[in-house]
C-alpha cells in the first residue's frame, strides 16, 4: 500500500471539498442544538474571510503603483504641473472626487484645500479612479463609470491573478475565479476591488473603515446599490456586461461546466429551500397570468345597459 505524506493527505482532501458546494444551510443544520459548534464554524469562518482579505489587500497595495500605469513596460508617472512633485499627488487625484477632477487638474491650491478639509472627500461622491476618462462625459454622470483602468487592473489581479500585475490577461488568467467558481461578475465583486483600491490609495498605514470624512462601509454599500437596487437598469446591465466580457471574455460569464454542475439530494435543505421558492415562483407567475387574462376580457367585453322606460310613459 502506497504511504502519503501529511501534505499530501491534506491536499487529497482540499481537493475532495473543493469539489462540494456547502451551503450555510446545510452546515447549521448539522448544528441545531449545538450552539458551541455553531459559534466556532463562525468564527472559523470570519478568520478565514479576514485572511484572505488581509491577503488581497497586501497584494494591491504593494502594485497600486504599477496599476496606475496604463501600459506597465512603456508608461511612467509624471507630473502634469511643474508644482506637482510628489508621487502622492497622482495618488490624490484617483482619489479626487470625479466632480472636482477639473478644479484639481485647474487650481494649485486645491490640493491645499483638500489636505486642509475645506473639501469634503466622502463615500458619498465617485472618485476619479472609478471613471474611464476617456469615456466620461460632463453631462453624464453614469457615462464611463466603473471602467476606469486602475480598478480594472485592481480587479484583475485579486481575481485572476498571475502574480505578475503586468501580466493579465483576461480568460487566460482566471486561477481565482476558477477556484471560486466564478461565473459572473456581481456588484459584490466590483465593489470588494473598489475598496480594495480605494484603500491603496489613501495614507493609512492598516485597513480602517474610516478615512476622514470617507466611510468605507457606505462606499461598498453605494456600489452594491448601484446594481441590485434596479437589476433590470440598462447602465447596470451594461456595466456588468462590460465586466464579464473584460474579465472572461464573455459579457454572459463563464460557462459552468459538468464539473462544476452540482446536484443535491431532493430530501437535503438546499433542495427543499430551491423547491419551495421554484413552487411559489410558478404560483405568482400563473396568479399573474390569469388576472391579466381577466382583465384583457373585461376590457374587451361590449357595455351592458339596463332598460328603463321613459318617465313620461
Amino acid at each position: 500500500m502506497k504511504t502519503t505524506s501529511q501534505n499530501e493527505h491534506s491536499w487529497s482532501i482540499l481537493h475532495e471539498l473543493l469539489q462540494c458546494y456547502i451551503t450555510f444551510p446545510q452546515i447549521f443544520s448539522v448544528y441545531k442544538t449545538d450552539q458551541i459548534a455553531v459559534k466556532v464554524v463562525i468564527h472559523e469562518m470570519h478568520e478565514g474571510a479576514k485572511e484572505a482579505h488581509t491577503t488581497d489587500t497586501n497584494k494591491v497595495w504593494h502594485e497600486i503603483l504599477t496599476f496606475i500605469l496604463e501600459n506597465p513596460w512603456t508608461d511612467v508617472i509624471s507630473m502634469p504641473k511643474p508644482h506637482m512633485v510628489s508621487t502622492t499627488l497622482i495618488l490624490a487625484v484617483s482619489c479626487a472626487p470625479q466632480m472636482y477632477l477639473s478644479d484639481f487638474n485647474a487650481n494649485p491650491q486645491f490640493l491645499q484645500k483638500l489636505a486642509d478639509g475645506k473639501v469634503k472627500v466622502m463615500a458619498s461622491y465617485w472618485p476619479s479612479f472609478l471613471y474611464s476618462q476617456e469615456l466620461h462625459k460632463l453631462d453624464n454622470i453614469e457615462s464611463g463609470l466603473m471602467k476606469g483602468n486602475l480598478l480594472s487592473q485592481v480587479f484583475k489581479h485579486i481575481f485572476c491573478s498571475t502574480r505578475d500585475p503586468t501580466k493579465q490577461g483576461g480568460t487566460k488568467h482566471c486561477n481565482v475565479a476558477r477556484i471560486n467558481q466564478m461565473h459572473k461578475i456581481t456588484g459584490h465583486h466590483i465593489a470588494y476591488a473598489t475598496c480594495q483600491t480605494r484603500y491603496a490609495l489613501c495614507a493609512k498605514d492598516s485597513w480602517t473603515k474610516h478615512d476622514g470624512t470617507f466611510d468605507m462601509d457606505t462606499f461598498y454599500v453605494a456600489i452594491v446599490n448601484l446594481f441590485e437596487e434596479y437589476p433590470e437598469d440598462e447602465w447596470a446591465k451594461a456595466t456588468l456586461g462590460w465586466w464579464n466580457e473584460e474579465v472572461f471574455s464573455d459579457a454572459e460569464g463563464r460557462v459552468i461546466t459538468n464539473t462544476e454542475k452540482q446536484t443535491h439530494p431532493p430530501k437535503s435543505s438546499v433542495a427543499q429551500m430551491a423547491a419551495a421558492r421554484a413552487a411559489h415562483v410558478k404560483a405568482c407567475a400563473e396568479a399573474a397570468k390569469m388576472l391579466t387574462a381577466d382583465l384583457e376580457a373585461n376590457l374587451g367585453a361590449e357595455p351592458e345597459y339596463e332598460d328603463y322606460e321613459d318617465e313620461e310613459n
